[in-house]
């Protein structure tokens, strides 16, 4: 791993037994993020027992600011049928409802008669779904489960203040190593998270983070370029003048130095 550059190289642990599931803590904190493997764990355990599972991995997972994929079975009628069954997209919704960072197919697009489909159905419950988070409730719970650090300081703040502000529509987190995009994740803001980074490894693996958009930018190197790259992506993406977006960076070339925010209107 060293060899290809381990740093990068994320640990995601798939939960499938009880022994997993009673060291859920440690495995979380040994991990860059968890996989609910739902297939493999209703082969180990009760079938009765694997919604609660789910629940408590997701939630303990969110407590930790680890990300979650849940899997299996989300779409499995779609393997043959067009359409999912009502029961599935309940299951789709309840996972994201939960907090799921991702949700993914497995046998829908590998073997499936309908790939497409399936993508686009998940996509569009996932569309639907999310607007309807509690975002203040969200935040309550986790910061009752936050650190006094600085990393967990600023994320409390700016899920604040994206709260409170209505005219503030994005997040811009600039990052090396996708380090403070994940620290925001744990807060649920309510607007989107744009992470800006030099590296294109990091925008590939912020890609299944929680409200996460990555974009690749090489053109910053102090606060003043900071803010006209924000305001650059924030064109791009579609943000207007007069829009207000929420910035966090910190020293370049400096891992875990994100120490500011700033709020700053489009022109």
């Amino acid at each position: 791993l060293n060899f290809l550059d381990g740093n990068y190289i994320e640990l995601i642990s798939k939960i499938e037994s009880q022994q997993a599931m009673d060291e859920l803590e440690n495995i979380l904190k040994a991990s860059d993020g968890i996989m609910v493997a739902r297939g493999d764990l209703g082969v180990e355990v009760s079938t009765q027992a694997v919604p609660l599972y789910q629940k408590r991995m997701i939630a303990k997972a969110n407590e930790m600011g680890r990300p979650v994929i849940t899997a299996t079975h989300m779409l499995e009628s779609m393997v043959h049928t067009p359409r999912p069954t009502r029961a599935e997209a309940s299951d789709v919704a309840n996972a994201i409802l939960d907090g799921s960072d991702a949700i993914m197919l497995s046998g829908e697009t590998a073997t499936g008669l309908y790939p497409i489909e399936a993508v686009k159905t998940m996509d569009i419950i996932a569309k639907t779904i999310e607007p309807t988070i509690d975002f203040e409730n969200r935040l309550q719970k986790s910061i009752l489960t936050s650190e006094k650090t600085v990393n967990d300081a600023i994320g409390m703040s700016v899920a604040q203040q994206a709260l409170l502000l209505d005219d503030v529509k994005a997040v811009f987190a600039f990052t090396e190593t996708g380090g403070t995009a994940k620290r925001l994740c744990k807060f649920r803001p309510s607007v989107p998270l744009i992470a800006i980074t030099k590296e294109l490894k990091t925008c590939h693996k912020l890609s299944y983070y929680w409200g996460v958009t990555s974009v690749f930018r090489d053109d910053y190197s102090d606060f003043v370029s900071y803010d006209r790259v924000a305001v650059d992506v924030a064109k791009q993406i579609g943000y207007q003048n007069g829009d207000k977006i929420i910035i966090t960076s910190g020293y370049l070339q400096q891992h875990g130095s994100t120490n500011t925010i700033r709020i700053i209107e489009i022109k």
